[in-house]
């Protein structure tokens, strides 16, 4: 038996696995290739001994940890189907049996145990802009960590708030000022939006900004709150929904600046693809602003 010269199946896996290791290794673990076995318990499920069989032998592509080494969350890089997980499960691009029986068989069982378990691919693990190494799969890590961080943090808090009688509007005041310095802590994204929008802010080069949610495919537009008929529709059709965008526009004190971006639609319990799309069309917009009056933020800065 020979020596396989990697241990990544595709080079697109190889480079996605350094990436994540150089940009999170300060505050996470990130492990290729980990036996399934390593993050759930197989002898705790109720399954047929196929099944087992095969949990047994499978692997993970990406596996993240905290630093004593707790699974955190997993991913599947699918370069051959080219695919993506939304709600427990997978949509493929180009249509394989097998590989979407086994690898909803491991999105099913991660929702079972309310794990974050994604299927990506390339569209997920390309850089944001020419000007930025960052990937939509940064914002996917950093939006499940805050979100598991969130909720644990409320955990904690909520004897507390009772204890102390807090009023509605005080707790809903807490609540988001928590959820907003654990996205900017997390989300690298975000957190760079927040950066260059306070740098341009002080130089007085923008104004404000605005933004729109988009579809595809399209939902039928809604005339006004008690139209429920395309309410309905609405909600039916979003389950069909592949791709969730944003158009962010800035005014400047001369004229405005705009970009959309795109993300699949990757929702989860841990994950809001609109905002994914909002904070990287945002982050494309700045960087437009920040050419047109020719200023380099990572110098100034």
């Amino acid at each position: 038996m020979g020596v396989r010269n990697t241990i990544f199946d595709s080079q697109a896996e190889e480079s996605l696995y350094h990436h994540l290791d150089s940009l999170w290794k300060d505050k996470l673990k990130i492990y290729p290739n980990l036996p399934f076995t390593k993050i759930f318990d197989i002898g705790a499920l109720k399954v047929d001994d196929r099944t087992k069989s095969y949990l047994l032998k499978t692997n993970v592509d990406i596996t993240i940890c905290d630093k004593k080494n707790k699974p955190l969350m997993c991913i599947e890089f699918d370069g051959i189907s080219k695919g993506f997980s939304r709600k427990g499960r997978y949509i493929q691009h180009k249509f394989d049996k097998k590989r979407k029986q086994k690898l909803e068989l491991k999105l099913q069982i991660a929702q079972r145990y309310h794990f974050p378990f994604f299927v990506v691919s390339f569209e997920e693990t390309q850089q944001i802009s020419k000007h930025e190494h960052l990937m939509l799969i940064d914002s996917i890590i950093g939006q499940t960590i805050a979100t598991k961080l969130f909720r644990e943090k409320l955990k904690k808090y909520e004897a507390l708030f009772q204890l102390l009688e807090v009023d509605e509007e005080a707790l809903q005041d807490i609540v988001i000022q928590i959820e907003t310095e654990l996205e900017l802590e997390w989300d690298p994204i975000a957190k760079k939006v927040t950066e260059i929008e306070v740098f341009l802010m002080r130089k007085g080069l923008i104004k404000s900004w605005s933004y729109e949610y988009l579809e595809k495919p399209p939902l039928p537009p809604l005339k006004n709150l008690s139209d429920t008929s395309t309410l309905v529709e609405r909600a039916k059709m979003l389950e069909r929904v592949i791709w969730v965008g944003c158009r962010v526009v800035y005014t400047m004190a001369r004229g405005k600046i705009g970009a959309t971006a795109w993300v699949r639609n990757i929702e989860n319990e841990y994950v809001s693809p609109s905002i994914i799309a909002k904070n990287s069309a945002m982050l494309m917009a700045l960087y437009k602003v920040l050419k047109f009056f020719n200023l380099d933020f990572d110098q100034t800065v």
